[in-house]
């Protein structure tokens, strides 16, 4: 190894083994957040799921309304064109 006074000034060493403890800190670390970060993705993607089902009973229930709907326009337009027809008949 180089002799201190030949090292620049503010350098330090770090040897092998203080690496080996920041990285096992660090392992340390990881592994609390991840067991902090799992339940909650699987809160998330429940949440998700469920989200998803309402969409889809959501959807489902706009078209059946939007299908009511133009039957309904429909039927209307029908029977004021029918009505128009039979008015000079029933009006005399």
């Amino acid at each position: 190894m180089s002799d201190e006074s030949t090292m620049p000034p503010g350098s330090v060493i770090i040897t092998p083994s203080q690496m080996y403890a920041e990285i096992r800190v660090m392992s340390g670390k990881v592994d609390h957040l991840a067991s902090v970060i799992d339940p909650a993705l699987s809160n998330l993607r429940e949440d998700v799921a469920a989200v998803r089902t309402v969409q889809t009973d959501h959807e489902s229930r706009l078209r059946s309304l939007d299908k009511r709907m133009w039957i309904a326009a429909i039927l209307a337009a029908a029977s004021g064109a029918g009505i128009s027809q039979l008015l000079p008949f029933i009006g005399g």
